[in-house]
């Protein structure tokens, strides 16, 4: 770019260069052919002499104020006079001797009589300079026009790599903006084309990156499920194992303690295994597999909590629903698998934490046009529920996130709340449209 600069500027000069004397041949031919022929020069003269003798006439000039002359050289630019006075010319205008010959000679010289106040002949010598105007105002036209045309090439070249530039950035916006196949190639030899070979090398690094990833991702996935069939399967066998042992342990209070212990641990084995798998293929899982589909906000989670209710029941939880009328009147788009699996885990931490002396609350509204759901529990501090490591609550937090609904939860004091909202769409909005 620099040389193609420097290139630039000296043809610009050149062009520059070539403006000023084309103009400046151009001009003296104009003023000396047009301007100063000898036609134009003595009707100039005629009226410089007509207008000497108007000034002459109107200010009382004579012989012996010849200065007042002066005045009219100001007042008349570009004009040199020369006043001749010889006493042999001195003569009456009606009867002098040698009159015409005197009209002769000035015709003969380009020159003129001036009659001056006191009745004086004068020859007037008058020297025409007013093409110098013409020769400035055309100086100034040649430096003008040699700017601007050193700048209209500066101009013109700055476009050009300022269109390069813009072209550049919409391609890597295109690029920003998801269209990664698109390759960016600048052609020319300039330091904007090697900025646009970084940049094209920068896209297909970062492709390689996400193919790696994805390739990454779904290594992680299959190994995943093979691991969580391979730990299920004798976990399922080892349960098995221990309801067989509770009938032979029947009667062996010590027996039945340690296989109800070791029950116990395989289920939590279970469940944190089970939590780990989700986990895992949840952030593996894309966007694009989401089944997404529109359904009434209030039918859906009715039906979905209806299972969920009767296991708080019957573990002797004290349950209250309220389901809004109008939640049915509001439609929501999502993925009903994904979201039950939000409702598992947070029913799973219900089970696991709520105190079953106080009362659990499941709230269904969408009387502002918004679909809410709202999960109230007190904590139980009693210290006889066992700690996990949190992995279900995110999982809630990344479906959420991939299903684009706001999921918050949080303590205050000992009650623990968590709430649902969903964008949604009224029924008879949707008809209408």
């Amino acid at each position: 770019m620099n040389v193609a600069l420097i290139f630039t500027l000296l043809f610009g000069l050149a062009l520059a260069t070539v403006s000023y004397l084309t103009i400046d041949i151009v001009s003296m031919a104009i003023i000396e052919s047009v301007y100063s022929s000898e036609d134009a020069a003595k009707e100039r003269a005629k009226g410089y002499a007509a207008s000497l003798q108007k000034y002459v006439n109107d200010n009382g000039v004579t012989v012996q104020n010849a200065e007042a002359f002066t005045t009219w050289v100001e007042e008349t630019k570009y004009v040199y006079l020369m006043v001749y006075n010889d006493d042999q010319l001195l003569f009456d205008s009606a009867t002098a001797p040698g009159f015409e010959e005197l009209e002769i000679y000035v015709e003969e010289h380009d020159m003129h009589l001036i009659q001056t106040a006191d009745g004086e002949q004068l020859v007037v010598s008058l020297v025409d300079m007013s093409k110098n105007f013409y020769y400035n105002i055309f100086n100034i036209i040649k430096l003008v026009a040699g700017v601007v045309a050193l700048f209209a090439v500066m101009i013109v070249y700055v476009q050009r790599v300022t269109a390069r530039i813009s072209k550049l950035a919409g391609e890597v916006g295109l690029v920003s903006g998801g269209d990664t196949a698109r390759q960016i190639n600048m052609p020319g030899h300039d330091e904007i084309t090697e900025l646009s070979h970084s940049v094209e090398q920068m896209r297909v690094s970062i492709l390689n990156k996400i193919e790696s990833e994805r390739a990454a991702i779904e290594a992680n996935s299959e190994l995943i499920t093979s691991m969580s069939h391979d730990i299920r399967t004798p976990l399922t066998v080892l349960l098995g194992y221990l309801d067989m042992m509770k009938d032979k342990a029947q009667g062996d209070e010590v027996m039945t303690e340690y296989v109800a212990a070791s029950e116990k641990t395989a289920m939590r084995l279970k469940r944190l295994s089970d939590d780990l798998f989700n986990y895992f293929l949840l952030f593996g899982k894309s966007t694009k597999e989401l089944k997404l589909e529109q359904y009434p906000f209030g039918i859906l989670v009715e039906q979905m909590l209806a299972e969920y209710t009767l296991i708080l029941i019957e573990r002797e939880y004290k349950l209250n629903v309220v389901i809004d009328p109008s939640s049915a009147n509001v439609e929501i788009t999502t993925d009903p698998d994904m979201f039950l699996r939000i409702l598992e885990n947070l029913i799973s931490n219900m089970l696991k934490y709520a105190d079953k002396e106080h009362e659990i609350t499941i709230a269904v509204d969408a009387s502002d046009g918004i679909g809410k759901l709202t999960f109230t529990n007190v904590i139980d501090r009693s210290g006889n529920k066992v700690e996990t490591n949190g992995i279900g609550l995110k999982s809630c937090r990344k479906i959420a996130e991939t299903l684009g609904i706001e999921l918050d939860f949080g303590e205050d004091g000992d009650v623990y709340v968590t709430r649902i909202a969903f964008p949604s769409l009224p029924v008879s909005d949707k008809e209408d449209a």
